[in-house]
């Protein structure tokens, strides 16, 4: 983004993750994220990202909603050629995808697991909630926890082989009231009480029951 001149800049929200390379603070994020705007380029900026060091440095900044998809059709005003919304009618994977009863979510921090589980409420009133998680070494996991403890009737500690996970045994201890099952188990487990099955947690999960997500089986 530093050796580039783009015909417009987007900065969808802003919230506590990566710390270690943007800063502790959110306006020390948003000063890093605000790197990417050049002057005279305009920039649209979601409702979470509109703070102080973005606001100032952007020269033409359009506010826009909260959802990504408001944000990318205030993006489409601002593009100097031809386009529509066709491709906003299409939900990319593992972003509140439901197949069957399982529910997708690729949510990685107190932010997103806190925007995910509103509208699961919303979507499901009443609905019995059982997560299957797992997530990356860099997160926030008793934040996180702490949250979709709120929302959950269960939580299920998946078990997927990639090095930038936290082990299972690992996220147990600091996730003390979870359990440990493998994905077949526990969605029979979510099956039998009539609830949702809710895999989120991290990116790579997902590439983990990639196989289980696609089966003709939760169509």
């Amino acid at each position: 983004t530093n050796i580039i001149r783009p015909l417009l800049s987007i900065i969808t929200s802003i919230d506590y993750d990566h710390q270690s390379i943007l800063g502790e603070t959110l306006e020390e994020i948003a000063r890093e994220k605000a790197g990417i705007i050049k002057k005279g380029v305009p920039v649209v900026v979601g409702k979470k990202a509109a703070l102080k060091p973005i606001l100032e440095k952007g020269e033409k900044v359009y506010l826009a909603g909260e959802s990504n998809i408001s944000i990318a059709r205030e993006a489409l005003k601002h593009i100097p050629f031809d386009s529509d919304e066709a491709g906003l009618r299409k939900s990319p994977p593992c972003r509140y995808e439901r197949r069957g009863d399982i529910l997708f979510d690729v949510a990685h921090n107190p932010a997103g697991f806190t925007y995910l589980f509103e509208k699961i409420k919303r979507d499901f009133p009443g609905k019995k909630i059982h997560v299957l998680l797992g997530m990356s070494k860099d997160k926030q996991v008793e934040k996180s926890a702490e949250i979709i403890r709120s929302y959950a009737d269960r939580i299920v500690l998946i078990q997927a082989e990639h090095p930038r996970l936290i082990p299972t045994e690992d996220l147990l201890e600091r996730i003390p009231d979870a359990h440990i099952l493998n994905f077949k188990e526990a969605y029979a487990e979510a099956r039998a009480q009539k609830a949702l099955t809710v895999v989120t947690g991290s990116f790579y999960i997902m590439s983990t029951i990639q196989p289980l997500r696609t089966s003709p089986s939760l169509q």
